[in-house]
């Protein structure tokens, strides 16, 4: 296999071990057997909390700590395959140089040769042809000096060139540890933004711990048929999902693992909003106030209900886009209506 392969397939077997540790991370953070019925309520409590979620990294920590050191020796594998085939590379760039330097050598060694074949003619026949040994002589000298002076030069750049070359793949690495540095903060936001999503979405959990109608892969399923029908939906680079009930700790780990780096930060205008509502004020008017200051211009609200609810959306302050029922499988039904907050109005704070 060659260097690039093994560097493809480095890269590849990183983002799988990060994909691994993050979803260990994730477990390790939520509060186990909180969205089983008749253990909810212990969640609610602030030292059984604390004492599950101690349980929870206690039982995690071995298995992040392992999925961390796989992490880090494969980065150092692919740093050293990097440095591997820069130093094959500068090996080929030397034996080049050396090969360009032994042929214009020879050249020289070839044409100083006839000078000195021409000079034992001259020798022979100095009564015959004085003025003109002198002239050749002239520029034989000239001719050998010329070309020992381009020699050098060519030399020169060639060497200035490789150390520029060095140069830049040195910087280039430099930008590879940058861009981990970037990815591990990324990774933390984002674990802190789904920690307060989390912490929201629990406190308003009901004492039966019911199961959400859209848990598991149903909101997922529905946001695709949502994203085929509306493409301005695929192209957001910022979305922010809330859920209003239901058990939504696990609901949120999914929706974090489905729109992954385009979840957006706490604080951060969206490009598109998901927020899940089943409750009897599913579309009261704070919601609307919010997702005006919330939404960059141009922007999507897309509000998921019951099937039941209808909402006509003609006095509201956004442009509605769909209001319709989609039938998430063949047992479960959910209401979607979607609003554009339009291009050219002012910025609510």
């Amino acid at each position: 296999m060659s260097i690039e392969a093994e560097l493809n397939e480095l890269e590849r077997r990183q983002l799988d071990a990060f994909a691994a540790w993050d979803q260990i991370r994730l477990f390790s953070s939520a509060v186990p057997m909180s969205h089983r019925p008749g253990f909810g309520f212990l969640a609610r409590i602030p030292i059984l909390r604390q004492v599950l979620l101690g349980i929870q990294r206690s039982r995690y920590a071995r298995v992040l700590a392992d999925r961390q050191r796989e992490l880090n020796l494969i980065s150092l594998e692919r740093a050293s395959r990097l440095t591997q085939l820069i130093d094959i590379r500068v090996a080929s760039v030397d034996a080049r140089l050396d090969q360009r330097l032994d042929q214009r050598i020879a050249d020289v060694d070839q044409r100083a040769g006839a000078a000195r074949d021409l000079a034992t003619v001259v020798h022979r026949d100095v009564g015959k042809a004085m003025n003109e040994i002198h002239d050749r002589i002239d520029t034989t000298t000239s001719y050998v000096t010329f070309q020992s002076g381009e020699l050098r030069r060519e030399f020169f750049e060639f060497h200035e060139d490789t150390r520029f070359r060095l140069i830049q793949a040195e910087s280039r690495l430099e930008d590879h540890g940058e861009r981990i540095q970037e990815l591990e903060e990324k990774t933390r936001l984002q674990g802190s933004h789904i920690r307060r999503l989390d912490q929201s979405n629990t406190t308003s959990q009901t004492a039966s711990g019911h199961l959400h109608p859209l848990a598991g892969e149903r909101l997922p399923r529905l946001i695709s048929l949502l994203e085929q029908r509306i493409p301005e939906l695929v192209r957001a680079r910022q979305v922010g999902v809330t859920i209003q009930d239901g058990v939504a700790d696990e609901m949120i780990a999914i929706q974090s693992a489905y729109f992954g780096e385009r979840l957006g930060m706490y604080g951060t205008k969206d490009d598109a909003w998901y927020h899940v509502d089943f409750t009897p004020e599913w579309n009261r008017d704070i919601l609307f106030e919010n997702a005006l200051s919330k939404l960059q211009p141009g922007g999507h609200f897309i509000l998921i209900s019951a099937a039941g609810n209808i909402e006509r959306g003609d006095n509201r302050p956004l442009e509605q886009v769909l209001s319709e029922v989609f039938d998430v499988t063949p047992t479960v039904r959910a209401s979607v209506h979607i609003w554009r907050r339009p291009s050219g109005d002012i910025a609510h704070g």
